[in-house]
């Protein structure tokens, strides 16, 4: 799926409309000095020093074709879009968005803590990639 038409300007700024179903938003991919594995790019909301992703270098494994594989992540976007910005036989730039294939759901546990108290044990435990529970604490009371 296309997300957006994008044009590269003579200061090698390439900025285009990320358009999606619940939003549309005007971004600007600005090259920076590469430093050893670090992003090509950093992209920013257009006409603000507001980043909101990274992009980097890579070739297509089949076809071989260049294209800059970014992230675009704000808080108020749902999560992160990972996309490909692909440079198009008339010098335009498309950036193409599809989806992951969804893997089963799975909680690792990241954290634990045992705290003691007098009646009881109780684990802390942080869910870390269960989709849902994200980022939060579950209490299981050992007593």
């Amino acid at each position: 799926m296309n997300l957006g038409t994008f044009t590269k300007h003579e200061n090698g700024n390439i900025a285009g409309t990320v358009t999606t179903l619940l939003t549309s938003f005007d971004i600007e991919y600005r090259p920076i000095e590469k430093v050893g594995n670090g992003p090509d790019f950093r992209v920013y909301r257009q006409g603000t020093e507001v980043e909101v992703g990274f992009a980097r270098h890579q070739f297509g494994a089949q076809s071989g074709k260049a294209y800059l594989n970014t992230l675009i992540d704000s808080p108020d976007l749902p999560s992160g879009i990972w996309a490909a910005l692909v440079r198009e036989e008339d010098g335009s730039y498309v950036l193409k968005w599809s989806r992951t294939p969804t893997r089963s759901p799975r909680t690792r546990t990241a954290q634990m803590t045992l705290m003691p108290s007098q009646t009881s044990r109780i684990v802390l435990i942080r869910l870390e990639r269960a989709p849902a529970f994200a980022g939060a604490f579950s209490c299981l009371n050992l007593g």
